[in-house]
């Protein structure tokens, strides 16, 4: 060894140092083969609780909740790196808009989309004033499904009062708040109220529809009211 004196101890130090070497070496195989046997496991673990979910006999919602719990559980302390499907957000969505406080009582307890995740949802829905269309469409196809009595329904209308004002919509790159008849066009006056039209089932079937709306200054001139009708 250059620079070394080539004596009994430090023979006997290099071959130390080799052996070391050597089981650091063997100590580094067993460390990758124990993490890929490890990774396996996680794989199957996760398999096996899949599997424990499916074969639970219990509501679809639920298993989608427990589902979701199980996907995002190790994620608290990072919400930003939570996954969730659509049908999670159209659930969470459908408790949200029953009761806001009510949704955020629940996320303090179970794994649930931020409200910013639902709004930015909503934002991707464009429900223009006029006759909402898309829920036209669905309703179409929901009524396909439907027995003839649950198909008997009135068509209502009513005014909701709002707090007139205009506001940037940074979304869409518009001032919002301006009195608007969808199609029929729209004026350069403040809207302090919505008139909705609504298709709603009779009898022993209760169900409730927005079809329409309208956001009005005052009262809605009866022309404008009887085309939709």
């Amino acid at each position: 060894m250059c620079g070394v004196e080539n004596t009994a101890v430090t023979r006997k130090l290099a071959r130390t140092s080799l052996q070391y070497k050597e089981l650091a070496a063997r100590v580094g195989r067993q460390l990758k083969l124990c993490k890929r046997k490890n990774s396996s496991l996680k794989v199957l673990a996760k398999h096996k609780l899949v599997d424990l979910v499916d074969e639970l006999v219990v509501s679809s919602k639920l298993k989608m909740l427990l589902e979701s719990e199980l996907r995002n559980c190790k994620k608290k302390k990072q919400p930003c790196g939570r996954t969730w499907t659509m049908e999670n957000k159209l659930f969470a969505l459908a408790i949200y808009k029953r009761s806001a406080r009510a949704y955020r009582f629940l996320r303090q307890h179970l794994v649930l989309p931020s409200e910013s995740t639902l709004k930015s949802l909503l934002h991707n829905i464009k429900l223009e004033p006029g006759i909402l269309k898309p829920v036209l469409s669905v309703l179409q196809n929901l009524v396909l499904r439907m027995h003839t009595p649950e198909k008997n329904c009135v068509i209502l209308f009513d005014e909701v009062f709002l707090s007139g004002g205009l506001f940037y919509n940074s979304a869409n790159g518009s001032v919002d708040g301006f009195e608007d008849y969808g199609e029929r066009g729209w004026t350069t006056l403040t809207a302090d109220h919505a008139l909705v039209f609504m298709v709603q089932g009779v009898g022993k079937h209760k169900w409730t529809q927005p079809v329409a709306y309208y956001l009005l200054n005052k009262t809605c001139p009866t022309h404008a009211q009887t085309p939709d009708i």
